[in-house]
Order: C-alpha cells, then sequence, then structure tokens
C-alpha cells in the first residue's frame, strides 16, 4: 500500500482581484488546446525541478509540480495586470490562448478529477483540491465567485486571526485524510494577511505485485557524491514494464497500482555521479 498526503503550496502574497469588466466565463476547449496545456504542465514541471535541484544537488526533493501548477492556475484566472502577465509566463500557457480556453480546460480536468475520486475507491483514492483564501472586504469579480465558487473562500485574517488559520488547517486535514495536520503553525500568519492559497493533495493505493514484509532487508543506496548507505529495502518479483533512452540517458520501471490506471513511474540516469540528475534535467 502506498499513502500519499501532501499539501503544496501555501503563500501570502497581493493580489488585485477586482475589474470593473469581468474578463473570464468558461470557454470552449479543443482538443489541440488540451495537447497544448499538457505541454505546458511539463515543462513547468521540469522548470520546477531544475530550479529546485540547483539549490542543493545533494538533497532529497519530494514535490508534486502538476499539484503546483492547478494552484499557480487558479491564482492566475483571479489576478490582473502585471501579477497575470508575471503567472501566465511561469505556467508556460500558449500564446494567443484566452484566459476563458484555459479556465474551460481546468473546469474539465476538475470533473474529470472528482469523477474519478468517485468511481475508483475499490482501487485506489485520490484527492486534490485548491482553494485561495481571501481577507473579507476585498472585491472578487462576481463571475470569479460564481466559476470557482468551491475554491475560494472569504474570511477575517484582520480581527479572526486564530479561527481562521484553524479553518485552514482544518480543510487541509479533511482533503488529506487526517494525515496532514495544523499545516500552519502558529505564528506562521499575522493579521496583515491579504491571501492564502492551499493546495492538498492526496493519494491511496494498492500495489498491483505487493511487497512482502518478508523481503523487507538491508541493502545498499547509493549517494550522488558515490558513497553508499544501508537502509532497509523492499523486494518484490514480477514482469514489469521497463524503459530507456540512450538520447536522454535515462533508464526506468513501470509499477502499476491495483486497476492498472495508475502506476508509480521510477525513472533514473543512465550514468552515476553527482552531476547525473542536474544532467539528465538539463537535457530533457
Amino acid at each position: 500500500m502506498f499513502i500519499l498526503p501532501l499539501t503544496l503550496v501555501c503563500l501570502v502574497i497581493p493580489l488585485s482581484v477586482t475589474s470593473q469588466q469581468c474578463p473570464i466565463s468558461a470557454g470552449r476547449v479543443s482538443s489541440s488546446q488540451l495537447k497544448s496545456l499538457q505541454a505546458s504542465r511539463l515543462e513547468v514541471a521540469l522548470d520546477l525541478l531544475r530550479t529546485v535541484t540547483s539549490l542543493d544537488p545533494s538533497q532529497n526533493i519530494f514535490l508534486s509540480p502538476d499539484s503546483i501548477y492547478s494552484a499557480f492556475q487558479l491564482l492566475y484566472f483571479a489576478s490582473s495586470g502585471r501579477t497575470e502577465q508575471i503567472l501566465r509566463q511561469f505556467l508556460h500557457l500558449p500564446n494567443g490562448m484566452t484566459k476563458s480556453t484555459i479556465v474551460g480546460a481546468y473546469i474539465m480536468k476538475r470533473k474529470y478529477d472528482q469523477d474519478q475520486s468517485r468511481n475508483s475507491k475499490e482501487t485506489h483514492e485520490i484527492d486534490s483540491a485548491n482553494r485561495i483564501y481571501i481577507q473579507r472586504g476585498l472585491d472578487v469579480r462576481r463571475c470569479v465567485n460564481n466559476i470557482f465558487s468551491h475554491e475560494i473562500a472569504s474570511v477575517d485574517f484582520r480581527n479572526q486571526l486564530k479561527p481562521t488559520v484553524k479553518s485552514i488547517n482544518g480543510w487541509v486535514e479533511k482533503v488529506t485524510k487526517h494525515m496532514i495536520k495544523d499545516l500552519l503553525p502558529e505564528g506562521f500568519l499575522n493579521a496583515n494577511a491579504r491571501l492564502v492559497l492551499v493546495n492538498a493533495v492526496y493519494f491511496r493505493g494498492l500495489w498491483k505485485t505487493k511487497f512482502q514484509k518478508s523481503k523487507t532487508y538491508q541493502d545498499n543506496f547509493y549517494l550522488a557524491d558515490g558513497s553508499r548507505k544501508s537502509v532497509k529495502m523492499m523486494h518484490t518479483e514480477d514482469k514489469f514494464r521497463v524503459f530507456a533512452s540512450n538520447n536522454f540517458g535515462v533508464q526506468g520501471i513501470e509499477l502499476p497500482y491495483v486497476g492498472e490506471d495508475v502506476s508509480m513511474f521510477i525513472i533514473m540516469p543512465q550514468q552515476s555521479g553527482r552531476s547525473a540528475i542536474p544532467n539528465l534535467l538539463r537535457s530533457l
């Protein structure tokens, strides 16, 4: 069994959420536009991995680029002016694609994820949600509230800070099935906060080929500097899909969960050494 509770984004930033005219609606989305937006997600994922690994290549990294992308999309929908331009660039959104089209794609994916969550509970559970908490009194365009009624919450950081923090932590705890509690520790926010963006994701699945507890034993794990550590490792035997690319210098294996519509992909560089992973990310 594999359980993954995550909270991936929490920001406190200034944001303009008002406008004389409502600039967004849920537009139609073509299959080619969906492919373009999927490519944007991959670009953001690679940007994040390259940036984070460059900060300290010797450290382990654990993040969900897809969740970060979805959360920042929500922020992009509520933004305008310079903030909107910066977010559009960060998200690698295709030139010429309207915000309404991107909203339409977001809503399609949200519905798909909700349907998957309801229909897949026998094989696995996956829940992902975004929410923006906005200081009460800041005007939010009615169309934004109508489209994202479940993702926007009006709160009072100024006068009700502790109850608001408790509410945010409670929402995260609910989404992650009580695996993450007190995301925002006491003192993390103050009464000057105006907006908080939170993403939470939960996954629970059963391996198609289970790892037997009796086959867990000590083995060597090699670090980036070439040294090794003795750690407990799980072992199993079965037929798995494997892949390799000499062009990109990468190899990997697919570990499916029960139902086979969800898998974990483990990807490794073919070369070893401290620079192996940074070199791999630069080549993609």
